[in-house]
């Protein structure tokens, strides 16, 4: 609630197990390289449809990524082109300063740089405009 965002009661602890372990994450979490198909599929597996997915995807306005989680789309992205055609050229580049090649593995980025304190919808706004390191792709732009 300090960032504007709803607030409601949660329940401590875990329902789902007695224990929290990184080996039981792969295939759980969707990758920022997954298309929109693997996306519904991903959470569909979890019982989830995609208004779900997008209801859940906005806790991103509060985020931050790991330049290597995304640097594949700023530096050799395909034979053709060098940076991905889905960023901005203008944001591509911003990413580029904060994200060089061979940083810091522990460099990160706010996924929502404009709004990064509050929860609104402006994370949503910047991926129309093509200003978001982890943009999520239709499988019909993939091919």
């Amino acid at each position: 609630m300090q960032a504007g965002g709803p607030g409601y009661q949660v329940e401590l602890g875990r329902l789902d197990g007695l224990t929290s372990k990184a080996s039981n994450v792969g295939g759980n979490l969707p990758e920022p390289t997954y298309n929109l198909d693997q996306l519904n599929t991903m959470f569909a597996s979890h019982g989830l449809n995609q208004a779900d997915m997008i209801a859940l995807s906005a806790a991103h306005t509060l985020g931050a990524a790991h330049c290597a989680k995304f640097s594949n789309r700023l530096y050799n992205f395909s034979p053709k082109k060098t940076v991905d055609p889905i960023l901005s050229k203008t944001y591509a580049a911003q990413l580029q300063q904060t994200c060089p090649k061979n940083v810091d593995p522990g460099t990160i980025t706010l996924l929502d740089p404009t709004t990064p304190n509050t929860f609104d919808n402006v994370y949503f706004k910047n991926l129309q405009k093509m200003n978001g390191p982890i943009h999520v792709r239709s499988s019909v732009v993939d091919r």
